[in-house]
């Protein structure tokens, strides 16, 4: 079996948290902020933040009050990631209801509800080219497995309004899993729904260094990372030879620096190194294809 499994926010689609769901949430809220509540970002030992500023919040259309209350949410997430990448950081329901408490609003506010509304209101879409990738991967064999730290209520109902449900065998999430990426039990979990053996070779696309690079190097498979921001001269060259382009490791810190779990894990230099890198989704199935050529070469060799 050749098992792929793809990250999707970022990777094949674009989910409506951004441009519908926080904005939507920060229009409730607002009229509950007293004047003179303040926000108190986290922050560690060194006092480095390790969440956004309200002014860092790029939900666009808020105005300075609603990007406190985006900035609240987000804060939320910063206890569950220290504590291990507990699912609980990626439980906005349970986010989203702190903030409001806090706030005053008393009203329950549904986040899959608003997810389905901002799909079909057009805040979700998928990249070019990601359904027509999934299906050439999917007629050549390739078993398909999403693993993504959206919860299964949130992601769901963006696959399926997309069209991009019907080409994964499963979808793996932090409420399977115990768990959220990079940890490796979220990634043996996508292996044991196909029935693959931990010692056998799959491929794992992502667009996260933390998440999905360093997550997949450390449960054995192979990363392809997925950025179209690369520098000219490393995209010169192919997805397989990228990885040691001189240009690319500085390109790689400075990409990891701006992600979202960043200020929280920092993990070991060795694990920061994809197989392949990709600039956009049409690159994947060779990159894939010259991946898997390698690895049963490699097999024969073996033996």
């Amino acid at each position: 079996m050749k098992l792929v499994t793809f990250d999707l926010d970022g990777v094949l689609m674009r989910n409506p948290f951004n441009r519908y769901v926080f904005p939507k949430i920060a229009e409730l809220l607002r009229p509950y902020l007293a004047a003179d509540q303040e926000f108190h970002p986290p922050v560690d030992a060194q006092g480095q933040l390790l969440s956004p500023l309200p002014d860092q919040i790029t939900a666009p259309g808020l105005d300075a009050e609603e990007r406190v209350i985006v900035a609240a949410i987000l804060a939320e997430t910063v206890g569950p990631l220290q504590a291990g990448f507990s699912p609980a950081a990626f439980d906005w329901d349970a986010a989203v209801g702190n903030v409001a408490e806090k706030v005053g609003y008393k009203k329950k506010i549904s986040i899959v509800e608003l997810v389905k509304e901002g799909c079909r209101l057009g805040y979700a879409a998928a990249y070019p080219h990601a359904a027509t990738t999934l299906e050439i991967l999917c007629r050549a064999g390739a078993t398909l497995v999403a693993i993504t730290n959206g919860f299964t209520c949130y992601q769901k109902p963006v696959l399926q309004t997309l069209g991009l449900l019907r080409y994964f065998r499963a979808v793996v999430t932090p409420v399977e899993a115990g768990v959220a990426k990079p940890a490796t039990r979220i990634f043996a979990m996508a292996r044991r729904m196909v029935g693959l053996p931990d010692d056998q070779p799959a491929i794992h696309v992502g667009d996260s260094i933390l998440c999905d690079v360093v997550g997949a190097n450390a449960a054995g498979m192979y990363a392809i990372w997925v950025n179209d921001t690369l520098p000219t001269t490393v995209r010169a060259a192919a997805a397989w030879e990228r990885p040691v382009h001189p240009e690319l490791m500085p390109h790689l810190y400075k990409v990891m620096r701006r992600e979202f779990a960043y200020p929280v894990y920092q993990p070991p230099p060795q694990q920061l190194m994809p197989a392949a890198v990709v600039s956009g989704m049409m690159e994947i199935p060779t990159a894939i294809t010259h991946l898997w050529r390698t690895l049963m070469s490699d097999a024969a060799q073996t033996h």
